[in-house]
Parts: structure tokens; C-alpha cells; sequence
């Protein structure tokens, strides 16, 4: 299959589900949700996320009224709250000048509920197929805030510890 280049139409065109997504059922605002769509549309393209926060905020400052570099940080909060983000310094040693955002739960969750509703955009993140076995599993919407997400693993989710203390 050939692969298409994400440009910002394709990309707006594509993900209009993922903005509901952001909107309706995680509750972002709207400065929020576009710096989280930045973020996808990064990982899209680059298959890697550590841009500069001043530069997503200066990007689409712009465009949104109301939007700064402030807000894009709570959006960033809210979702390490959640577990669907992790945010890794980028050397050992500091002096960098941006993190590495892991969103492997985010995406994860995403493409479940893409599946749920019927979307095909799947093949524009370029998704490892033993993924769509992790994204089958029985009571995803339970188990996904315990389990281990990497992507870049040949087996993508790993069972955590539930509340109790046992195994998922």
C-alpha cells in the first residue's frame, strides 16, 4: 500500500472523528483539543512527538483566539492525569529544548473508538498489526487505564494491576 503524505487538508478532512472524539467524550476546550491535535498530527507525520511549546502555542496562537503556550501545558496536565500521555525529558542531562510526549494510550484509545464507530482512518498512523489484537481484547475500556501501552513493542499492551492489586 502507498503511503500518502499528511498534509494539513488531508489531515483535517481525516480526523474530524478524532476532534469529536476530544470534544464530546474527554471534554477538552478548545485551545486543548488543538494542542492535542497538534500533537497527533506530529506523531501522523513523524511517527516521534517532542516539538517545542512555545512553538504549538506561537503556531496556532494565531489562529484561536485565547490559545497560549499556558494552555497547551493544561492540556498536557489534564491527559498525564488521565495516563494517556507521558511527557520524557529528551537527554539524560537537561539541556534540551523540548520533551518527548509518548502517546501511546491516547492513541490506543482513539483507534478503539474509531473501530467502535465504524471509521477506517487506521492506515493513515501507520499501526502495527499485532495492534488490532490488543485493541480486540474483551472490557478495553476497563483494562486500558491499568495496562502498559508501547507502540514500538512487538506486543503493544501489556496487562497491569488493577485497583486491587491482581493482575488484568
Amino acid at each position: 500500500m502507498k503511503r500518502k503524505i499528511l498534509t494539513c487538508e488531508l489531515y483535517n478532512k481525516r480526523f474530524d472523528e478524532i476532534r469529536h472524539y476530544l470534544d464530546r467524550n474527554m471534554g477538552l476546550t478548545l485551545a486543548e483539543r488543538e494542542g492535542i491535535l497538534r500533537l497527533l498530527r506530529i506523531y501522523a507525520y513523524y511517527g516521534r512527538v517532542y516539538p517545542k511549546a512555545s512553538q504549538i502555542a506561537d503556531d496556532f496562537g494565531n489562529m484561536i483566539k485565547g490559545c497560549s503556550k499556558r494552555s497547551f501545558w493544561r492540556a498536557i496536565a489534564k491527559l498525564r492525569e488521565d495516563g494517556l500521555v507521558q511527557v520524557h525529558n529528551r537527554y539524560l542531562h537537561g539541556r534540551q529544548i523540548s520533551n518527548c510526549y509518548r502517546l501511546d494510550k491516547l492513541i490506543l484509545c482513539l483507534v478503539r473508538w474509531l473501530l467502535e464507530h465504524g471509521k477506517r482512518y487506521l492506515n493513515l498512523l501507520s499501526l502495527p498489526r499485532e495492534l488490532f489484537d490488543a485493541l480486540h481484547m474483551a472490557n478495553f475500556w476497563r483494562l486500558i487505564w491499568y495496562a502498559k501501552a508501547d507502540l514500538s513493542k512487538a506486543v503493544p499492551v501489556q496487562p497491569g494491576l488493577n485497583q486491587e492489586g491482581g493482575t488484568t
